[in-house]
């Protein structure tokens, strides 16, 4: 049975109720169904799924594509189109909010299975891939910190050696 909580955002509710059985039989949980954008943003709050459903024409005052972008900015969740749309328009708008996947309706149930899958595991990877990235730069920093280090005891250490030569050689005159 798989974990992942999955958002659906579809604003006609038969549509929506459908693709909640759906993602239930791929063992799926589905944590809330919001048919705005303004909800979706709220649920994304409070459910904080795994991965997004959302179609792109929905009521109120943003639209799936600007909900999209917002929810990629503020909380990096990824998230799947689903819609009846695929004018060059609409697909150009949809680019800019980097979607994980676009689907068309009516779709397949394999269809939909296929492209959670993939996209789940690409953003596992992703965020994998950033902590690696995240670890580097740290040891890189922490490198370049002890070499600075390093380079500061070194001036120390000649400037005693200086001191000392001088100390040595000034007494040396004295006798």
């Amino acid at each position: 049975m798989k974990s992942e909580k999955i958002l659906v955002v579809e604003d006609e509710r038969i549509i929506a109720i459908d693709l909640q059985r759906r993602l239930e039989r791929f063992g799926y949980a589905v944590v809330a169904i919001a048919a705005s954008g303004a909800q979706a943003i709220e649920f994304v709050k409070e459910h904080t799924p795994d991965i997004i459903l959302m179609d792109i024409m929905l009521v109120g005052d943003i639209d799936g594509i600007e909900t999209a972008t917002i929810i990629k900015n503020d909380f990096s969740i990824p998230v799947i189109f689903l819609t009846a749309y695929s004018d060059e328009k609409t697909l150009e708008r949809a680019k800019v909010a980097e979607p994980s996947g676009y689907i068309l309706k009516p779709f397949k149930d394999k269809e939909l299975y296929t492209t959670i899958d993939i996209s789940l595991y690409k953003y596992r990877v992703d965020q994998e891939l950033k902590r690696q990235l995240q670890k580097i730069q740290q040891t890189k920093t922490d490198i370049q910190h002890i070499l600075h280090l390093k380079k500061r005891t070194n001036e120390f250490l000649e400037d005693i050696q200086e001191e000392g030569s001088w100390a040595v050689t000034s007494m040396e005159t004295n006798d």
